[in-house]
């Protein structure tokens, strides 16, 4: 019996692992200073593991203001097979290519983009892709952002490795409900 419950020890902690990247709906937050995001959290996997990740999209409203796509891996500093540290900071080596794919998957079909990615860490072991743009400029996270308000059924993030481009970093998160806390986020960031 004591064997039994050994063998059932890991088992059971992939279970609550995975029970605990359930899918939290899109939710929309705003602060006192006007800085709104709506986010989402489910599974996703990095180096084929799965892993929690959350999508924000935020926006800081007005004319010098920005729209940003924060993608956030939990636990990243200690996932082995993808390099993290490539993608730190604004001119990381990473940051300078277009290792990010994003295709929102309409009724009428899905758009696929291209992007080069930034990230950093925050907190002790996570690590938050970030892509950003002015309010005034057309950009791919306007765009993403005005069709995920107008109306998705689902958005999928694949981050490739810098050396070695079949580890990947992916999550497909559910956009069915995700029009109205995107719309109230990008209010004032898309026009």
């Amino acid at each position: 019996m004591q064997k039994v419950k050994k063998q059932m020890l890991p088992f059971l902690a992939g279970v609550m692992a995975l029970c605990s990247c359930a899918t939290s709906g899109w939710l929309f937050s705003a602060t006192k200073y006007d800085f709104r995001t709506a986010r989402i959290t489910t599974r996703g996997y990095a180096a084929k593991r799965p892993v929690r990740t959350t999508l924000a999209i935020e926006c800081a409203p007005g004319k010098d203001g920005a729209v940003t796509l924060n993608y956030t891996v939990f636990g990243a500093g200690k996932i082995e097979g993808f390099d993290f540290d490539a993608f730190e900071c604004p001119y990381a080596p990473a940051s300078l290519v277009k290792l990010a794919d994003i295709d929102v998957v309409t009724q009428s079909g899905t758009a696929k983009y291209q992007t080069a990615i930034a990230g950093s860490y925050t907190g002790a072991d996570d690590f938050s892709f970030s892509v950003s743009a002015m309010n005034k400029d057309r950009s791919v996270v306007r765009t993403i952002a005005e069709t995920l308000a107008a109306g998705a059924d689902r958005i999928v993030i694949t981050v490739h490795d810098m050396k070695n481009r079949s580890a990947t970093v992916r999550t497909e998160f559910p956009a069915g409900d995700a029009g109205a806390a995107v719309g109230k986020a990008i209010r004032g960031c898309c026009r």
